[in-house]
This record gives C-alpha cells, sequence and structure tokens, in this order.
C-alpha cells in the first residue's frame, strides 16, 4: 500500500496540550498583576524554563 507525499504532515503539527497550558498560564499571570498579588509578566526566552507540563 503506498502513501502519498502528505500521509505523516500530522507529525510535524504541534500538539495542543502544551499550548493550552502555556496560554492558561498566561492567563494566569494577568490576573495575578491586575489583582496586586504579582508583577507585570515577563516574558522568558524558549528552553530556559525549569519545567515542562505535558
Amino acid at each position: 500500500m503506498e502513501a502519498g507525499p502528505g500521509h505523516v504532515l500530522w507529525l510535524a503539527e504541534p500538539s495542543k496540550g502544551p499550548l493550552q497550558a502555556t496560554l492558561r498560564n498566561l492567563q494566569a499571570a494577568y490576573v495575578n498583576f491586575w489583582q496586586k498579588r504579582a508583577k507585570y509578566p515577563t516574558f522568558k526566552k524558549k528552553g530556559r524554563a525549569p519545567g515542562r507540563s505535558f
């Protein structure tokens, strides 16, 4: 069975779990900032975070 050239394109797509977790973390950071519980969120360079969430 021969597959076409695009049969593995889904492998190149990022998984949605880490992307959604990033948005949840960003939302929490801004909520904490606007409620005066934390400083303004800082954006860090990719790869310098201590851990990953999946």
